[in-house]
């Protein structure tokens, strides 16, 4: 996709951009482009939208972008362009009409992008597979859990670098329950990362974006893997899966021409993963505990040293719950001064480092 248009709102009051109307202008037609897209701050936020012929206009709703006062946020308006489109046609997306409420969207109409000249050369493409070899339904509470495995193949004649690949969350599962997402090439080195999914209009995005960029040599291919953890806000039997949505959700660039290749029409998405089901015992003990390793005070009260979830597909009871507390030299030793203030309990004055051990709810 090509960005046609982009703008920046200062809001000075709160509010929420709703709609957003964008028309064609210049010496060209409606046969120049293809699916048109919103982004805000660099996150797709729309499904792609066709151009209706009659007026040459994208029309955007149920944008529900926040407006915050005192900040900015960036919205651009990108296109796909069909191989069919006319070359030497000169085109350009002007606003036409813009909604948020009570606020003053007026300063936005007439605001247009630069005039854009089509090239007649085809530029070249890349492929994407997803891959389902050695993934398995993950249990409740799982950590690093293998989501998905993609294959990106660059069939263009120059290397191209990928910038990023925006993955859409999709089955019964919540936006919350699946985090701290890495995404590494075939070596095992990261490559990309996300805390969460972001949440754009309906969707449920996992923003991937290469910093440093991924490298692709000409006719190359190279497999990428998504892990992730299952935390306790997922349920048993929940189902999750992801997905390439739109042509633009890969951003891969030529290194000599500097513009972005497409999506190859033999592999057009939406390119999905495995759907895969969350599995669980008939209870549950999910560690909500991160990081492993942390250091207190001496001194500190209420200290928690553990903190986990409990989750049970029926009414149970506990009737006895065990726990098994170490200190780092064991449950008791002696570091030869008569002193262990890094174990238990010290030795031999048997003084407790730990006092008052228990277990609320």
């Amino acid at each position: 996709a090509y960005q046609f248009l982009k703008f920046r709102i200062d809001a000075h009051q709160n509010g929420t951009l709703t709609d957003l109307v964008v028309e064609r202008k210049g010496m060209g037609t409606d046969q120049d482009f293809g699916k048109g897209y919103v982004y805000v701050n660099g996150v797709r936020v729309t499904n792609g939208k066709s151009m209706t012929s009659a007026d040459d206009r994208y029309t955007f709703n149920n944008l529900n972008i926040q407006l915050t006062a005192g900040q900015s946020v960036e919205v651009a308006v990108l296109a796909d362009i069909p191989s069919s489109a006319n070359a030497g046609n000169v085109n350009y997306l002007q606003v036409v009409s813009a909604s948020a409420g009570s606020v003053d969207t007026s300063q936005l109409v007439g605001m247009r992008g630069p005039s854009v000249s089509l090239s007649g050369s085809v530029v070249g493409s890349i492929s994407v597979s997803s891959s389902t070899s050695g993934i398995s339904n993950p249990t409740l509470g799982e950590t690093n859990v293998l989501l998905a495995k993609i294959q990106i193949t660059n069939n263009d004649t120059q290397t191209v670098q990928l910038e990023q690949l925006l993955l859409e969350q999709k089955g019964t599962i919540g936006a919350n329950a699946v985090q701290n997402f890495v995404f590494k090439d075939s070596a095992n080195n990261t490559v990309a990362t996300a805390s969460g999914v972001q949440t754009a209009g309906t969707a449920k995005l996992v923003v991937l974006n290469f910093n440093p960029v991924v490298s692709l040599p000409a006719g190359s291919s190279k497999v990428f893997t998504l892990y992730g953890d299952i935390t306790s806000n997922a349920q048993v039997n929940d189902t999750v899966y992801y997905q390439i949505k739109e042509a633009s959700d890969i951003k891969a660039k030529r290194t000599d021409f500097n513009v972005y290749v497409s999506l190859s029409s033999t592999t057009p998405p939406p390119i999905t993963s495995q759907t895969l089901h969350i599995q669980g015992g008939q209870v549950t003990f999910v560690n909500k505990y991160t990081p492993v390793a942390r250091s207190v005070s001496k001194g500190q009260n209420n200290v928690s040293l553990l903190d986990f979830d409990v989750i049970a597909q029926q009414i149970v009871e506990f009737q006895k719950l065990r726990v098994k507390v170490e200190g780092k030299d064991g449950w008791w030793s002696d570091d030869g001064n008569n002193s262990d203030a890094d174990g238990l309990i010290n030795n031999p004055s048997n003084t407790p480092n730990l006092l008052s051990i228990r277990i609320v709810d």
